[in-house]
């Protein structure tokens, strides 16, 4: 098997003088097993993990939403995201504050556009 996982992605910005265009593209990907994990998880203020366990497969590729529709309520997320060649990810961050990088080996360059919310 190949190609069974498909992550379409892209990103534009049009507001005044700033226009940005990230290109939509398509990255396939080829997937090892046949299992994922999911489900809707109530959380609070306290920090608690994600109730995967029991799970023992290599991740690969998530989504995450915030399904709640009270104004101004927002969900953190610690993950640890691994980007290998060609991979990309669009996260929502909160604070510039701490934003870090590092390459696995070497050298590796790494894009990023920051938009403001």
């Amino acid at each position: 098997m190949s190609d069974e996982i498909t992550v379409h992605y892209g990103l534009s910005v049009r507001n005044g003088s700033l226009v940005f265009t990230y290109p939509q593209n398509a990255l396939r990907v080829d997937m090892a097993g046949n299992r994922k994990v999911g489900n809707t998880q109530s959380l609070t203020t306290t920090p608690s993990g994600l109730n995967v366990a029991g799970n023992t497969f290599t991740p690969g590729y998530a989504v995450l939403a915030n399904l709640s529709t009270t104004s101004g309520q927002y969900v953190t997320v610690t993950l640890t995201g691994r980007l290998y060649p060609g991979e990309v990810a669009i996260i929502p961050i909160a604070s510039l504050a701490g934003l870090s990088g590092s390459a696995s080996s070497g050298t590796a360059s790494l894009d990023y556009n920051i938009l403001e919310r």
